[in-house]
């Protein structure tokens, strides 16, 4: 280790450890306002479409004063489903729970067998930029232990511009369906 090593590091660890800690505060205000809204006595309207072999379901919930702070988008077809669950502070989005199962044939095992994944995401927002997006995944033969794998997974941190881009449109899209047409619309919109 040369002789300017250590005063660098010095200076990162200054420059750096303010920015981690406003991270975590951030974090730790959107943990206590998603576990506000889980805990509340919430009203929920639902709209759904059954169209054939997609199926999509929207339920939003509203607080005591009738104002929105959370959607639930359910979808589904042959081969998969997920669902988003979207969390809003007055129509700004902070927080996204994403849940996705997935099926494919094996192309290295014996005709009909299967492959089942399921994957969760969770996204951080801070007025619309992304301060922390953390995945995990799991993926097995036997389809009673996707579930079992996904627990023990470890949340990984990482970055995919595209999936938190489509989260967020996604919610602003989503604030504005409230009937079975415009959920059709969403559903089918490219």
């Amino acid at each position: 280790m040369n002789r300017l090593t250590l005063p660098i590091l010095a200076v990162f660890a200054l420059v750096a450890a303010p920015a981690i800690h406003a991270e975590d505060e951030r974090i730790l205000e959107i943990r206590a306002k998603y576990n506000q809204t889980e805990n509340a006595k919430l009203s929920q309207r639902t709209i759904k479409l059954d169209d054939g072999p997609e199926t999509a379901e929207l339920v939003k919930s509203y607080d005591a004063n009738g104002i929105l702070v959370k959607m639930a988008f359910t979808s589904g077809s042959d081969h998969g489903f997920g669902t988003e669950y979207y969390y809003v502070d007055r129509g700004n989005l902070y927080f996204v729970f994403q849940t996705q199962g997935s099926w494919r044939f094996d192309p290295n095992g014996p005709e009909g067998t299967t492959i089942d994944t399921s994957m969760e995401r969770r996204v951080y927002y801070a007025k619309e930029q992304v301060i922390r997006h953390l995945l995990k995944e799991a993926s097995s033969r036997n389809p009673e232990a996707v579930a079992g794998l996904l627990k023990k997974a470890e949340n990984k941190n990482v970055s995919n511009a595209e999936a938190e881009a489509i989260l967020l449109s996604n919610a602003k899209r989503l604030l504005l369906v409230d009937t079975q047409k415009e959920l059709e619309n969403f559903l089918y919109q490219e």
